[in-house]
């Protein structure tokens, strides 16, 4: 699997051979998976496929780091911050990235973030019941996952850049994703808050508007210049 992960790599991302290998590699992922493709890599290896030319490596991809998110703890993160900056880079620079004219590639790449985040979300939520549930919970303090904080700023970058885009299915999937992106920062503070042993529960301080919500508040003036209406 690992020589397999390399050559896809080599290989022309738009030949029929590579379009179908990726697909194949990827459905396995998380469960099987090359080295290169492990863990906290799986973040660093697997994002880039989101900006691929062939759409069904980018479902494919998209898939893949909804399963990974929902059942590797160590790679959320990575693959979340790993999104945002695919959607930040411009294909021009040599790397993966997106366009922002490029309507299908660029809501698909935004609707990606919005799933993996919803996904992190969910598991936070999940949990957060469980602990609830169980009688010990409070005895066992915080996890590494919980202790981590979720900086929510690349991908709210992102979600700003699209919604330069030209194509309003785009600019509706960055609205999409940045209102999932502020409720999985919310989540995953009440994780934290809520993840403490014996010193009781973490204080943590008021966080600072999300740009969801600074979207959302002023939704009507936003419509109103993008159509070149007067005030």
């Amino acid at each position: 699997l690992g020589a397999t992960a390399s050559a896809l790599q080599r290989a022309d991302p738009t030949s029929s051979a590579s379009v179908v290998v990726a697909t194949a590699l990827l459905r396995c992922v998380p469960l099987i998976a090359p080295e290169e493709w492990r863990g906290r890599a799986l973040g660093e290896a697997v994002p880039p496929l989101c900006a691929h030319p062939h759409p069904a490596v980018r479902a494919a991809a998209r898939d893949a780091m909804r399963r990974a998110v929902a059942s590797t703890p160590a790679a959320r993160d990575t693959i979340v911050q790993g999104v945002a900056g695919v959607l930040l880079s411009p294909p021009s620079t040599g790397r993966a990235g997106i366009s922002l004219t490029d309507a299908d590639a660029a809501t698909s790449a935004a609707r990606t973030l919005r799933d993996v985040c919803e996904t992190w979300r969910d598991a936070c939520e999940t949990r957060a019941t469980t602990h609830l549930a169980t009688s010990d919970a409070s005895s066992r303090g915080g996890s590494a996952e919980t202790k981590k904080a979720f900086d929510p700023s690349r991908s709210e970058a992102a979600g700003l850049l699209m919604m330069c885009s030209p194509h309003a299915e785009v600019r509706v999937a960055a609205v999409e994703m940045l209102r999932e992106v502020a409720k999985l920062s919310a989540a995953t503070r009440h994780a934290r808050a809520s993840g403490g042993g014996d010193d009781g529960p973490r204080s943590v301080l008021p966080s600072a508007p999300s740009m969801s919500s600074i979207v959302e508040s002023h939704a009507g003036d936003m419509v109103l210049s993008a159509l070149g209406a007067e005030g």
